[in-house]
């Protein structure tokens, strides 16, 4: 996830500002009527036999194909469907948009629908002023067939939640990652980084450059200090994967050590082969210590590990518990609950 950020702020522009508590998330007003229009309704534990998805524009259902046509073949009433769903666009949003809705239909004859955002194509081809068809990739057209700006990019993605219950997840610079790669196989470029023009007027590619190069040194510091406000909330089983953004005390070493839920996460991130590793040598060794405290069972033989997986369809194969005189949890003691490993 946070190589993909890294990726967007590389090429982030001057032009976009995403300061933190800025414009990173839509107005506070329009998001909460979002969450609503596109709420999820809960699932009746039923069996589904249809699931339909329709592209209608706000407060324009018919009975006409294909809602009344799909809804007429299982005797359903389509018009009962389409005043539903017109009176609750029609007021929201404008009549040029294409809504996506999704209908599910149960073994009852019942159903339920839901209503999304317009695809992301949709909202590329309003931003560069084309039509479909008149887009394509660039293998096949032979040449671009638009251009957009990475500042549009992100715009679009503040309407391209992935969860509009959890506004924010993935980070925009994920979502706008995605609109890129879209509009590229679409055949549109974008400027700034598949083309080296600049998207200001009256700068030069290289007077763009400098300034983009500056301000994504202040958005990367910006970013580092979302990250560690979030990480200071966040579980100590979370943390522990994240230790550069938030270190550990001595006190949450001990409480991790005493919770028998977390022995996997501390055995991750104190493996010498795992990625997850402690950034401060000294907590590292303030872990290894609480490992060695818990680490008082004796090592296993052959005849006593036999004996304990008598029942066991596969015998396990045995784990290296110490590397470098570094001891460290290993996949017996998560099986088994006991800890194995350390110096006696």
């Amino acid at each position: 996830m946070r190589r993909t950020g890294v990726a967007c702020l590389k090429a982030r522009p001057k032009t976009v500002n995403t300061e933190v508590g800025s414009n990173r998330f839509l107005a506070p007003a329009t998001a909460e009527k979002m969450k609503e229009m596109t709420a999820v309704p809960p699932y009746p534990g039923k069996r589904a036999i249809h699931n339909w998805r329709f592209f209608i524009k706000p407060g324009k259902a018919a009975t006409g194909p294909p809602v009344g046509q799909e809804f007429s073949k299982i005797g359903l009433k389509p018009m009962d469907f389409c005043k539903a769903f017109n009176d609750k666009t029609k007021p929201v949003f404008k009549d040029d948009l294409d809504l996506i809705c999704r209908v599910q239909v149960y073994h009852d004859n019942s159903y339920s629908w839901r209503i999304e955002t317009p695809p992301t194509a949709w909202f590329i081809l309003r931003a560069v002023q084309k039509k479909r068809r008149e887009t394509g990739p660039v293998k096949d057209k032979e040449r671009w067939a638009g251009f957009i700006t990475l500042e549009m990019c992100y715009e679009i993605a503040k309407y391209k939640e992935w969860n509009w219950a959890r506004p924010g997840y993935p980070p925009i610079e994920v979502r706008a990652r995605s609109v890129a790669g879209q509009a590229r196989r679409m055949g549109i470029a974008v400027i700034g980084v598949d083309t080296p023009n600049s998207p200001v007027k009256g700068v030069s590619a290289s007077q763009y450059e400098k300034q983009s190069a500056k301000y994504r040194e202040e958005q990367w510091g910006q970013w580092l200090a979302l990250k560690k406000e979030e990480a200071k909330n966040a579980p100590l089983a979370e943390r522990l994967h994240d230790l550069e953004y938030a270190k550990l005390t001595d006190e949450e070493l001990k409480a991790l050590a005493a919770d028998p839920s977390l022995l996997r996460d501390l055995y991750t991130a104190t493996s010498p082969r795992s990625r997850n590793k402690f950034v401060d040598e000294k907590q590292r060794k303030t872990a290894l210590e609480r490992l060695r405290e818990n680490a008082n069972a004796p090592r296993f033989d052959d005849a006593e590990t036999a004996l304990r997986y008598t029942s066991e369809w596969r015998m396990p194969a045995p784990d290296q518990t110490e590397v470098d005189d570094t001891p460290f949890w290993n996949r017996d003691a998560m099986r088994t609950g006991q800890p194995v490993g350390g110096a006696p």
